[in-house]
């Protein structure tokens, strides 16, 4: 059945990770406009590192698509767009910072569904007051505020995240691409929560 869904939904995960591709290589872009435009040398230095880091993300969809047979769609970014970008990282920075959010959101909203629901799920069953329920569902998030502390309470969720949070994606879009629901995406979920902690050596 697997192979079955793998099979049959590869032009559309073909097709996805194509325009992943397009919208990070946009988005390094943009970022690339406003560290043009600034002033402040802190501020250019980081908005470059940005950039540098949304074309690195574009190695792991590159990836998958030569393993698919298939080849990296290269941008094809017009002098009118660098000018436009360019003039509105200049006027109104709220816009672009919004364009960019956009395009990311664009990526990452099947991911976040299914973690809020795996939060919610995780929480209820354990009967957590509500403030503890908030704190783990934050811990679920792609923008976790807890990533990076090595505090002994969220080590362990801390090691695993990353590549957690990567199979999910792959696995959902490779299995489904991506048409289930996250109810339906929760046993793989957990399958693949339980495998990555699994692989964790012990502290």
């Amino acid at each position: 059945m697997m192979m079955s869904q793998a099979i049959t939904s590869r032009p559309s995960v073909i097709s996805t990770l194509k325009q992943i591709c397009l919208r990070k290589q946009e988005i390094a872009q943009i970022y690339k406009a406003m560290a043009k435009r600034e002033s402040s040398a802190s501020r250019r230095e980081t908005l470059r590192k940005m950039a540098s880091s949304s074309e690195q993300s574009i190695l792991s969809p590159a990836c998958t698509l030569n393993q698919l047979g298939e080849s990296v769609p290269s941008l094809k970014y017009s002098w009118w767009q660098r000018s436009w970008h360019q003039l509105i990282a200049q006027v109104n920075l709220p816009l672009i910072l919004h364009l960019i959010q956009k395009l990311e959101a664009q990526d990452n909203y099947y991911l976040n569904q299914i973690l809020a629901e795996y939060g919610q799920k995780t929480t209820a069953a354990i009967n957590d007051r509500s403030e503890d329920r908030l704190v783990l569902q934050q811990m679920l998030s792609p923008h976790c505020r807890y990533r990076g502390q090595l505090t002994s309470e969220h080590l362990r969720f801390n090691q695993v995240f990353q590549d957690f949070s990567n199979q999910v994606a792959i696995a959902c879009a490779l299995e489904t691409s991506g048409k289930i629901s996250p109810g339906q995406a929760m046993e793989r979920l957990e399958q693949l929560w339980e495998e990555l902690q699994d692989s964790q050596p012990e502290s």
